[in-house]
């Protein structure tokens, strides 16, 4: 496996010290009266630290690190009788902290001295998800880490950091065992439950694998990466033996051929270039299973 290296060190480019320079210059107004002082040439560059990581930061040691830290934070005390996962895509604290002064003002007190619904559970904690290629995550990574206990590279789907990004066969060597294939599994019911479409790189983490969040469907994957094997996200989540009891989103067209028209929206068209029609295909694959697509 292939270690994520830090980057190589960066200097400033050779044109900003010079124009700090003039800008420092032009800030400091010189006494009237006198000239102004030559400011020479620029000496000054910033230097990078460089980054030491753990040896063999692989999924394994992710997983371990990631479990014994819980485990000294007393998560493996007593038996939880089932788990539910909300996750507010981007949510930082600052949006929890405007949500919570405007629902405390919304009921007529003051909004700082409000708490919100999971404010009153009796555990609460933090938890940081991050990539381990960039300092600014995506949805990919971030819940790949929480579906599978493994931090990983931006844009990653349940596969390990070991694979590069859009490396078709890399990336099957590197799959992850989410929690939801892990429950399936065991026996346990599933489900997923998302306000967008059920290919996105959120809820496609908990059930399938790449290494590119974008292989939501055939039309939107290289041909070299369909031609190496590699299945769309939307057939993955059709072929899986273990999906969920309980899917319920949107990107429909994903599952429709191109040729066929969307029964909700006549004027729009599938979106898959192979001519599957994926939803008839689970409905073969799922004869006790039930799709629906509207309100009634």
């Amino acid at each position: 496996m292939r270690i994520p290296q830090p980057p190589p060190r960066r200097h400033l480019p050779t044109w900003l010290p010079a124009a700090l320079a003039s800008s420092l210059m032009a800030g400091c107004a010189s006494t009237p009266g006198t000239a102004p002082v030559s400011a020479g040439p620029a000496t000054f560059a910033v230097e990078v630290p460089h980054i030491t990581r753990p040896d063999g930061e692989d999924a394994a040691w992710w997983f371990r690190d990631g479990a014994a830290q819980a485990a000294a934070r007393g998560a493996m005390a007593g038996n939880a009788r089932n788990v539910i996962l909300f996750v507010g895509d981007g949510m930082s604290l600052p949006t929890v902290a405007a949500a919570r002064i405007l629902a405390g003002q919304r009921a007529g007190h003051s909004g700082e001295a409000h708490r919100l619904s999971w404010e009153h559970f009796p555990a609460t904690a933090l938890s940081r998800t991050y990539n381990t290629d960039a300092q600014t995550p995506d949805s990919a990574g971030t819940m790949t880490a929480m579906a599978t206990g493994v931090k990983t590279r931006a844009g990653h789907i349940s596969v390990g950091p070991a694979a590069p990004s859009g490396d078709c066969d890399a990336g099957q060597a590197a799959e992850l065992l989410t929690l939801w294939e892990l429950a399936e599994t065991q026996g346990l019911a599933t489900g997923v439950v998302t306000t967008t479409r059920v290919t996105h790189a959120t809820p496609a983490t908990t059930f399938a694998h790449g290494a590119d969040r974008g292989w939501e469907f055939d039309a939107r994957m290289p041909a070299q990466v369909r031609a190496a094997g590699c299945i769309d996200f939307a057939r993955q989540l059709v072929l899986s033996t273990v999906a969920p009891d309980v899917l319920l989103g949107g990107g429909r067209s994903f599952f429709l051929p191109s040729t066929q028209a969307d029964p909700e929206y006549p004027e729009r068209n599938g979106a898959r270039d192979d001519g599957a029609n994926l939803i008839d295909a689970w409905q073969r694959r799922r004869l006790g299973g039930t799709y629906v697509w509207n309100a009634t």
